[in-house]
This record gives structure tokens, sequence and C-alpha cells, in this order.
């Protein structure tokens, strides 16, 4: 019961310095699978029907740091998933290179807990691309040089129209951009 008092002493004290409550597991350094390192909690359904690297980068973002990658399999066996073939998984977060970091042989970590390694940003994705294909903008100016913007879906939209300067609007007369 003494230890029961303590703890709740200090998560007030944590509570007040904004800090994360520590658990009896963390006091007591539970490194079971099922607690993954320093007493993290997993529950038993938390990776149960997510794929293998789903289930990684799920677990990784507990421990806020790299880990080691059978800490990993071990992570999502405990929280009901399948990490499946290991070598493949293994493979899988190497190439993640946008989220995830790969330290020495065998440890992983999420890139956002590394600020210091900077890598490109993500790229556009296939729908994106395609709506920024579908529709064209062009920047017209009027007789006094202030720009006209039009959005179309059709570039056929903007010929043999008259722009406010009286001359029609041609392939000739739109700037190439």
């Amino acid at each position: 019961m003494e230890i029961q008092k303590l703890l709740t002493g200090l998560n007030t004290l944590e509570d007040l310095c904004s800090e994360k409550k520590t658990t009896l597991g963390e006091i007591f350094n539970f490194n079971s699978p099922a607690h993954g390192e320093q007493g993290m909690s997993i529950r038993p359904d938390e990776f149960y029907g997510l794929e293998p690297l789903v289930a990684a980068k799920k677990y990784l973002k507990k421990p806020k740091k790299a880990v080691p990658f059978k800490e990993i399999t071990a992570a999502i066996r405990a929280g009901g998933g399948d990490p499946g073939n290991e070598e493949k998984l293994k493979v899988s977060l190497a190439r993640s290179t946008w989220d995830i970091v790969k330290i020495g042989e065998d440890m992983f970590g999420l890139i956002e807990f590394y600020p210091h390694v900077k890598r490109g940003g993500k790229k556009a994705k296939v729908g994106d691309a395609a709506a920024l294909q579908d529709s064209v903008k062009v920047e017209l100016k009027d007789g006094e040089g202030n720009p006209i913007h039009a959005v179309s879906n059709d570039v056929d939209d903007f010929e043999d129209h008259d722009a406010p300067s009286g001359k029609p609007v041609t392939d000739e007369t739109v700037p190439n951009f």
C-alpha cells in the first residue's frame, strides 16, 4: 500500500510538471513482451488484423526511439498480430525510408523522433497528380496589366473567347508556363 501512495504522489508531481505519468511497470522494469520495453503496455488485441508493417509502425510510436527488430516482432505477437515472414518485415521496414530510420543492422525507429535527420517530403499521391492534370490554370492580363484568373477542366474552354483587351484568346496569345 505504501508503494501505491508513493506512486500517487509521484504522478501528482508529474501532472504539475506536465510530464508523462510513471507506471509501476516502469518503476519495477517489467520487460516481458506483453509490456514491451520499460513497461509499455500492449493490449492483447492492439495489432490484431493489421498488416505487419502497419503494426510495426504503430508499435514504434510507443517507445519514441529505435528498438531491436526482435522487440518489434515480440510486441506484434503480444498485441495479437502476426508479423508474418520476419525477413520480409525487416526488408519492408528498411525500405520505408520516409517513415523509418534503420540504425545499425537490427534497430528501427520512426523518423518523426529524429528531427535532425532530413528526408524529402512525401510525394504527391497518384490521385493528387491526376487532379492537377485535370485542371488548367491560365493567367491573362487585361489592358492595364491586371491579372485575370481562370480555372477550367478543359483547355478548349479558353479558345475563341475575347479577353478584356478585345483580342481573341488563342494558343498564340496564351503564354506557355
